[in-house]
């Protein structure tokens, strides 16, 4: 559930450090809940509850949610200095 609330979270923050518009913010959160409702109808219709482990269901799905969130923060300019200096503390 932190993937999904996550945009919401962050997104005044976003759009005052990296200067985005209402609409990038707007489409910024929606993406981020299509592709939760995405992930949880493929499991469904795969039945990954059933077929994989709890721990590894989970822990493959926070990977591929950190990864998709990764690259969808790479599509505004600049941002990936923003993402190492998060993974390696505060900035001096």
């Amino acid at each position: 559930m932190t993937l999904w609330f996550s945009a919401s979270a962050v997104v005044g923050s976003l759009r005052a450090e990296w200067s985005i518009s209402g609409t990038a913010a707007a489409l910024l959160t929606v993406a981020v809940q299509v592709r939760f409702v995405v992930g949880a109808v493929t499991s469904a219709v795969l039945n990954l509850a059933d077929r994989v482990r709890p721990a590894m269901l989970i822990g493959g799905c926070a990977v591929i949610g950190a990864l998709a969130t990764a690259a969808l923060m790479s599509v505004w300019a600049g941002a990936t200095p923003q993402v190492g200096q998060r993974r390696s503390g505060p900035a001096a």
